[in-house]
């Protein structure tokens, strides 16, 4: 019997290989990659350091952190910075609460794609 979509464990993945980073490790993720060199892009519910001002090759969506606006543009966001194809789309895990549970579902499908689901971190 087949499965609903939405109950596969890959499913919402875009074609940029996504990487769900906890908060704690998210400054060194974005660290490392900077020194990689390659562009890649970021959802984060942080603003875009200054640091980064002039780097094009970094391309940063601040989703901030009302939960309801989050999960209402997620889906958008996640095309605009897949269209960019840039080699890695950095995402910043949500808090673990109630009102960010779906959301936290969808992103953890979305990493679970590429196998690069760092939750725990």
């Amino acid at each position: 019997m087949p499965r609903a979509s939405g109950t596969l464990p890959a499913h919402y993945a875009p074609r940029t290989p996504l990487e769900l980073v906890a908060a704690p490790a998210f400054e060194f993720r974005l660290r490392t990659l900077l020194e990689l060199g390659k562009p890649f892009a970021v959802l984060a519910l942080r603003a875009r350091p200054a640091s980064l001002a002039a780097r094009p090759d970094v391309a940063w969506i601040e989703a901030g952190r009302d939960a309801a606006d989050y999960a209402h543009k997620l889906y958008a966001r996640l095309r605009e910075l897949d269209a960019l194809r840039t080699e890695r789309l950095l995402v910043e895990r949500p808090p673990q609460a109630a009102e960010w549970e779906a959301i936290l579902d969808r992103l953890a499908r979305a990493a679970h794609a590429q196998g690069l689901h760092r939750a725990a971190e």
